[in-house]
């Protein structure tokens, strides 16, 4: 097999290199499980935080009770708790709804190979200089031999993972020691680049959080002629203006009541709706869409760039 994307990890983070060898084998084969191995990763990383920052567990110790946690103690930038709640997601739609295409997967793995240097840069004792390290597609061989291992290794390796977080400490860690550490990982977080995929679907979890029906790849006029539905609020990625395609068009019904402008993650976005001002200048009443009514030649009362 050629080298995993994961290998730093092997020798201070072992079951974080057992995990994401398992998600590397069954890309292939079989996507779900992939993408339920990343989550696994995830739920990993938000235990080994709390341990590594002296935290008590959450009353509801669930992989979102700790991202919350984390998030209020300022422990997770803004980049990487992005991420990990995209894990989170496409990792319970694998888990709860079998839901998952080898795309997904292949995308959740660079996702989540990001934060595995983010977490090595930040957490690691031998802090290897990780600048040389690129992901790659692991290739698509047979790994049967090679997951029946990596699952006799995991039980031993969760029990002793188990062990270490049963004996944590939770004594408040010394200043300096979360200055450095907070150092580390606003240096590590610098250097995580996010594709138009990725920021994609980060703009999905917000607007689905935001109460839309939301899918970049499925809920997508473009791809799979999607049209609004009565009774639906549905947020349809690229949506037809003129000659041009809306991000995602936001329709309560059949009525188009927003144009989303999908931004490169970290652009400044303050003052820039160029785009989606043309999209709300060009769209046509068609495809079952209604529109509103106009404003200074604007036919969508709502614009948003992010």
């Amino acid at each position: 097999m050629d080298k995993s994307n994961f290998s730093y990890l092997e020798f201070e983070f072992p079951i974080l290199f057992n995990i994401g060898q398992a998600a590397e084998f069954n890309l292939y084969q079989d996507p779900v499980t992939s993408l339920w191995k990343l989550r696994q990763f995830g739920e990993r990383i938000s235990e080994l935080l709390f341990e590594l920052h002296h935290l008590d567990f959450p009353y509801d110790n669930s992989f979102h009770s700790r991202l919350k946690t984390l998030e209020y103690e300022n422990i997770l930038p803004p980049q990487v708790k992005d991420l990990l709640h995209t894990i989170k997601h496409k990792g319970n739609l694998a888990v709860h709804d079998n839901k998952g295409s080898l795309e997904d997967a292949k995308g959740l793995l660079f996702s989540t190979f990001k934060i595995a240097k983010w977490f090595y840069q930040t957490y690691s004792e031998e802090n290897d200089d990780l600048s040389t390290v690129k992901f790659h597609l692991p290739e698509n061989k047979d790994a049967r031999h090679a997951l029946y291992v990596l699952e006799q290794e995991y039980a031993e390796l969760q029990q002793n993972f188990d062990k270490l977080l049963q004996e944590r400490s939770v004594a408040a860690l010394p200043p300096e020691k979360k200055e450095e550490i907070q150092t580390r990982s606003q240096q590590a977080a610098r250097k995580i680049e996010m594709s138009e995929a990725e920021t994609r679907l980060l703009i999905d979890e917000q607007l689905r959080i935001a109460g839309w029906e939301v899918d970049t790849q499925e809920i997508n006029f473009k791809k799979n002629k999607t049209l609004p539905q009565r009774g639906k609020n549905l947020a349809i990625a690229e949506w037809p203006c003129g000659s041009k395609w809306a991000d995602y068009a936001l329709f309560v019904g059949f009525e188009l009541y927003g144009i989303v402008e999908a931004k490169k993650y970290a652009a400044d976005i303050s003052t820039d709706l160029s785009q989606s001002k043309i999209y709300a200048e060009l769209v046509e009443t068609n495809n079952e869409a209604a529109l509103l009514g106009e404003w200074q030649g604007y036919k969508v009362p709502f614009l948003f760039s992010t």
